[in-house]
């Protein structure tokens, strides 16, 4: 089975989940299994805290825009400026990230 689509449509919010599920845990939603999420985003969105994914890889690609990814363990700093660009972040990593233009675009893919 194979699916078509266009992203615009199928995901009209600024954050959407495309392949995978949510699920409940103590309340909170968490991803359940491996994600890809199509996320858009505007100058002034940004983690304020540096954040870990404790049992999840994740791999950031830059479809438009500018974003810079933070890593405060190891003073490193990823601008993803063109598209293409992307950042793999291993379980337990410490990051933040903050979005440097608006209509930033970006696909996340996580896993186990």
């Amino acid at each position: 089975m194979h699916l078509t689509g266009n992203i615009n449509k199928a995901v009209p919010q600024r954050i959407g989940l495309l392949v995978g599920r949510y699920k409940k845990f103590l309340g909170l939603i968490a991803h359940a299994g491996p994600t890809v999420r199509w996320i858009r985003l505007n100058s002034k969105d940004r983690k304020k805290r540096p954040h870990q994914n404790f049992k999840k890889s994740a791999l950031v690609i830059l479809i438009a825009g500018k974003h810079k990814v933070v890593l405060p363990k190891t003073q490193t700093v990823a601008l993803l400026t063109n598209p293409g660009d992307y950042i793999f972040l291993p379980p337990r990593t410490l990051h933040g990230w903050e979005c440097l233009k608006n209509d930033t675009t970006l696909i996340a893919i996580t896993w186990r």
